[in-house]
């Protein structure tokens, strides 16, 4: 059995979802990247309600996927026919407390209030964690596709001095752990010395890791993951006597 369905969304990117006995894929219609996993991967399936729509999310066994789905019975049918799995169906909390439970689960950190489920987190698009005595701070990376998009998160963690466990400095760590955080280790294979980009506009030390693109300009830094880069192109100019490397990946355009 195959079921097929437009006007999906995984973390704000549309697309197409394709459900199999034995598979689910993803393909987004902006970039033309296929995510895809094992049925028997799927730890659990909730069914939650988010502000504007319903959402679907999907607990691998290692790792968290959510997707904005609108077709709950059909769903559910399909769950429980080829994965065996039943489709849970998840209230949120909304009772507008700011104090709660957090829970790190795979790659999600988890934010509970009376074991209702309040906001996930997937760390993998915390850019940074820092952390003083009893106060976490989450930095996060810009979505440019976004309007508007959350940029810092701070979490207090009231300190215990019974215990001589720092559970602030032990949060950070399990954010750290989980973190799309890129360090730029080892000798770069390549290094290129103020080159001109057209965007982001400026002179940049451009620094060729194996996993990453480092770009080191005066006011601002970026790193690019290989993984992201989706084409190589090279364009000729309109003088007809430069041309334009251009680096087209998931989040932004570099050239």
């Amino acid at each position: 059995m195959m079921c097929r369905w437009s006007g999906w969304g995984i973390w704000f990117n549309p697309g197409r979802m394709k459900l199999s006995d034995q598979s689910v894929a993803f393909k987004n219609i902006k970039t033309g990247k296929v995510d895809q996993f094992a049925a028997n991967n799927i730890e659990s399936c909730e069914w939650i309600r988010l502000a504007n729509r319903p959402a679907i999310k999907m607990r691998l066994k290692n790792d968290g996927l959510e997707m904005n789905f609108q077709d709950f019975e059909k769903l559910k049918t399909f769950v429980k026919q080829n994965w065996r799995k039943e489709l849970d169906v998840r209230e949120p909390c909304v009772k507008g407390w700011n104090y709660g439970t957090a829970k790190f689960v795979g790659s999600m950190l988890e934010f509970e209030v009376d074991d209702e489920s309040c906001f996930d987190i997937p760390l993998a698009h915390v850019s940074n964690c820092t952390a003083t005595k009893n106060e976490v701070t989450l930095e996060f990376h810009q979505n440019d596709d976004c309007a508007v998009s959350l940029l810092e998160l701070r979490f207090h963690i009231p300190t215990d001095n019974a215990i001589d466990d720092d559970k602030a400095e032990q949060f950070r760590k399990n954010v750290m752990e989980e973190a799309g955080i890129i360090q730029e280790t080892g000798k770069a294979l390549a290094h290129f010395d103020q080159i001109l980009c057209a965007t982001p506009r400026g002179r940049y030390d451009v620094k060729i890791y194996p996993s990453f693109l480092s770009l080191h300009g005066k006011t601002f830094d970026y790193k690019i993951p290989i993984a992201t880069i989706l084409r190589l192109l090279l364009l000729p100019h309109q003088d007809g006597r430069r041309m334009f490397f251009v680096v087209r990946n998931i989040f932004l355009l570099s050239s």
